[in-house]
C-alpha cells in the first residue's frame, strides 16, 4: 500500500518478511513512487524453505513500476517469507519497523540506503498482484 509519509525517501537495500492471513497470488510487484520522481524497485526476491521467485527492473519503459516475477508467487496464510528489495530513485517509503495490511504484515529487519546508513524502521511502499 501507499505511505502517508513518504519521506525522506532514497535509494537502497531492503531486507525484511512478509506474512499474509490469506492466500495470496502474484505475479508482478509493485513500486510506489514518491510523487514526481522515478522510485522504482530494481530487483526483489522472494523466498520460503522450499522455493525462491525474482523480479528484475528493465528500465524507465512501458509499466516500469510493475516488474514481473520469473514464477508465480504463491504465498500461503500465516507462513513467514523472506523478502529482499533494492530499490532504485526514490520509492516511498513507510517509516515503521512493521506494515500492516488487510492482507498481512510486512517487517523490516533492515534498511541500508545508498550511502551505507541502516535503519530499522524503513520498508518500501510496494503491492504484490
Amino acid at each position: 500500500r501507499e505511505s502517508s509519509n513518504p519521506y525522506p525517501s532514497i535509494s537502497g537495500k531492503f531486507v525484511g518478511t512478509i506474512k499474509t492471513n490469506t492466500k495470496i497470488i502474484a505475479t508482478k510487484l509493485h513500486t510506489y513512487p514518491c510523487e514526481g520522481t522515478g522510485g522504482h524497485t530494481e530487483h526483489a526476491i522472494i523466498c520460503n524453505k522450499t522455493w525462491c521467485a525474482e523480479a528484475s527492473w528493465s528500465g524507465y519503459e512501458g509499466d516500469w513500476m510493475n516488474i514481473p516475477f520469473n514464477k508465480t508467487v504463491v504465498l500461503m496464510p500465516y507462513e513467514t517469507y523472506n523478502i529482499t528489495i533494492v530499490t532504485g530513485s526514490y520509492p516511498q517509503i513507510h517509516h515503521v519497523k512493521s506494515v500492516e495490511t488487510e492482507n498481512g504484515w510486512i517487517n523490516c529487519t533492515y534498511f541500508e540506503d545508498v550511502n551505507g546508513r541502516g535503519y530499522d524502521n524503513w520498508i518500501p511502499a510496494i503491492k504484490l498482484w
